[in-house]
């Protein structure tokens, strides 16, 4: 596969947001790069962390072999999570996955009362003399 070139095009600061907001071009590709493969290629050309790239959008044109987009870079993972729309996080890096155990406990205890979520009571203990 032929390596991809990207020439970043315009870079804005927006310190107000703690962003940088890049504009790229991807030359003499074939096919469309991944986000993931840009969110690579911007971070090591922008000296950033991968998990604080956000790619926006990504667009190519008909009988072209470069592909346009726009990126924001972020300072740190907490900007990013604080301004940053929660859709576009999931488009570029998938939801969160909660831990199967903690979320297999409440469907368990739902499961025994029949799914109301109210507590049965304890049976008493009988004793014998």
């Amino acid at each position: 596969m032929k390596e991809m070139k990207i020439e970043i095009s315009a870079r804005n600061t927006n310190s107000l947001l703690s962003r940088e907001e890049v504009s790229f071009v991807v030359k003499g590709v074939n096919v469309t790069p991944s986000k993931k493969e840009l969110r690579e290629k911007l971070s090591a050309l922008t000296n950033a962390k991968p998990e604080t790239v956000v790619i926006e959008r990504v667009a190519s044109s008909f009988g072209s072999n470069d592909v346009s987009g726009l990126a924001r870079i972020y300072k740190d993972k907490a900007a990013m999570k604080k301004v940053e729309q929660d859709f576009l996080v999931v488009r570029n890096f998938g939801k969160e996955e909660k831990p199967a155990e903690a979320a297999a406990e409440p469907a368990k205890e739902n499961a025994k009362d029949g799914g109301t979520g109210a507590k049965k009571p304890e049976p008493e203990s009988v004793e014998k003399k």
